[in-house]
């Protein structure tokens, strides 16, 4: 049983459909256009907008927020207080963790004659392919036209910010705290180590490896292994550190020739 509030129905007990085994918690809050597939489960103080279509078995556990015209593909699970905006399309048996937000306004601006920052509008969406796995307080930016894109099998993790327009390959793997910039287009089974920072408009080939805190400045081959900052190869990364390590006895050298020079 429902009580309606305008286009909004809030539910007054927990309401358990019998034909499709649907639980609604009674503190939801669902508007009157929602589709909801056999299976589903929504938890306490979940707000789904208009239009949002939830397939059979997903999970969409206490506090979250679905925006209107979004798609959520079977036996998907949403955790708690994640945020997916408008229009947003996530595939099937996707696992969003703990305070993910999909389809935020992503990043741009410009300044007007008088030197003021002017927001540019993001007016596109998010799609997540099948089996994506994102974890906990990451960020997906929607694009400012078109699409930002995560493919089937990505895995990313905790703490990472995906900007607008960004396209993520099949089976990636992004570890957490990685800040990847507006307009990349990251390959298939590419292994992103945590830290990693990338500019925007580069492209990293499939298959590449970025070891942790790499600094990504360029276009990236397809199976390079690239280090450091700016990314290297290994073997240009390991003359900068030994070169680096041997700094403190140089600098002393140096200091000894130039008394000697001086006392000449």
């Amino acid at each position: 049983m429902k009580r309606r509030e305008g286009n909004l129905a809030v539910a007054e007990v927990s309401s358990q459909s019998s034909d499709r085994n649907i639980y609604i918690h009674p503190a939801a809050v669902l508007a009157k256009n929602v589709s909801l597939g056999r299976g589903v489960q929504i938890h306490a103080n979940v707000v789904i907008a208009d239009g949002v279509v939830i397939e059979d078995g997903v999970r969409i556990f206490n506090g979250c927020y679905i925006g209107e015209d979004c798609m959520i593909g079977e036996n998907t699970i949403i955790y708690q207080n994640c945020v997916i905006r408008e229009r947003t399309q996530i595939g099937k048996r996707v696992v969003l963790e703990a305070g993910v937000v999909i389809g935020s306004d992503g990043f741009g601006y410009a300044k007007d004659t008088n030197g003021d920052q002017c927001k540019i509008p993001q007016i596109g969406y998010v799609v997540i392919g099948d089996d994506v796995r994102i974890g906990s307080n990451t960020t997906v930016d929607r694009a400012t036209l078109g699409k930002t894109v995560i493919l089937n099998g990505a895995v990313i993790g905790s703490l990472v910010q995906v900007a607008h327009n960004v396209t993520i390959g099949e089976h990636t793997v992004i570890q957490s705290h990685v800040g990847i910039c507006g307009s990349n287009r990251i390959g298939s089974d590419v292994f992103v180590g945590h830290g990693v920072g990338m500019v925007g408009h580069i492209v990293v080939g499939s298959g590449a490896h970025l070891a942790p805190c790499a600094g990504i400045t360029k276009e990236v081959p397809e199976g390079a292994l690239v280090y450091g900052y700016p990314g290297c190869g290994y073997e240009e990364y390991r003359q900068r550190r030994d070169s680096f390590r041997s700094l403190p006895d140089l600098w002393k050298r140096v200091e000894e020739l130039e008394k000697k020079v001086q006392g000449e």
